[in-house]
């Protein structure tokens, strides 16, 4: 998703703003997607193969990180589309070839997810909300149904501007003069769908939050920037939409929503920071301390006690000021060879 958002960047602000490199350029990013969606295809489809054969699952304890995987293909697609968009006016038949990947990637993307909410969905109701700092995860349905949304939006878009095509090999339907009308309302009306699918799990997740913070004090951990992406994706969504109709409403909760996803990339970055150099950042949630310790090259026996694991930070510290002691110090007892 890295990469697909370093394609989405050079488009729109190298291409796009500066206009730098020219035609070139842009079919160099059109190749560098293609390679953003094999690496999705692998990451999607590999992953849910290691889940069904290699891994051992219980409802009971599951959240939507079983998402990760799919929301790649989705990102991918909106990747593609930015590109498309971009080859319009230069490459008709490149443009067709990205479109109809691109449908397709959000289409196995968004079945595949929608397929996770409802095992998610009755997850919330036999056995209740998910435990502790896990409860982040209530967010991330936004994701693929955010990034679907614009993605569909985005292709919608496209199909408006580029049809009808002419040509002896032209299907008729894509001659026709009413397709692109067709085209673009079919996807402004799935993509309206999909936001109002995402802004329902919104108003499931905040309430699931509250309910949890009113029973405990969530410490802050590496989870907690799990938010940024699905909400982020949501604001954009809502500001697009908002901005194809001149909804003023859409452009306010759009701009508003923005404002505080960039609030909570903040407090993020600011707690973040600090909790890198005395470790608390490191303790993964779904590990037990035996098990983080044995990651992290500690004795686990001894690490149990702790509640912690030893910053990395702050150990390679303890290390480089252990490595100025002079030689007739002592060597510590662990590090004495028997």
């Amino acid at each position: 998703m890295g990469f697909a958002t370093i394609i989405i960047s050079a488009v729109g602000i190298v291409y796009d703003y500066f206009g730098y490199g020219g035609e070139k350029f842009l079919y160099g990013l059109w190749g560098l997607w293609w390679v953003d969606v094999a690496l999705s295809l692998v990451i999607c489809f590999g992953q849910l193969h290691v889940m069904f054969t290699r891994q051992t699952h219980e409802i009971s304890v599951m959240t939507t990180v079983w998402l990760l995987p799919i929301v790649t293909l989705i990102v991918a697609s909106a990747a593609g589309g930015v590109v498309a968009q971009a080859l319009v006016p230069i490459d008709t038949s490149r443009v067709c070839l990205t479109l109809a990947v691109c449908m397709a990637l959000v289409t196995i993307g968004i079945t595949l997810a929608i397929a996770i909410f409802t095992i998610y969905l009755q997850r919330l109701i036999v056995h209740g909300l998910p435990e502790g700092i896990t409860i982040f995860s209530a967010f991330l349905p936004l994701g693929p149904l955010g990034q679907s949304g614009y993605s569909f939006l985005l292709l919608g878009e496209i199909c408006r501007d580029m049809f009808p095509l002419q040509g002896d090999s032209i299907s008729n339907i894509f001659m026709n003069e009413m397709t692109p009308h067709v085209l673009y309302t079919l996807a402004w009306v799935t993509s309206f769908a999909l936001w109002s699918f995402a802004t329902c799990w919104l108003l499931l997740a905040l309430l699931a939050l509250g309910d949890v913070l009113t029973k405990n004090t969530l410490p802050f951990k590496i989870t907690f920037w799990g938010m940024i992406f699905p909400n982020g994706v949501y604001a954009n969504l809502t500001i697009q939409l908002g901005d194809s109709i001149d909804s003023r409403i859409l452009r306010v909760w759009g701009a508003i929503y923005a404002v505080f996803t960039f609030c909570l990339w903040l407090f993020a970055m600011y707690r973040t920071l600090p909790s890198i150099w005395d470790g608390s950042i490191f303790e993964a949630p779904c590990l037990t301390k035996p098990e983080q310790a044995e990651l992290m090259g500690e004795d686990p026996v001894q690490e149990s006690i702790h509640s912690i694991p030893p910053s990395p930070v702050r150990r390679v510290c303890r290390l480089s000021a252990g490595a100025g002691v002079g030689s007739g110090s002592e060597m510590p007892e662990k590090m004495i060879p028997s």
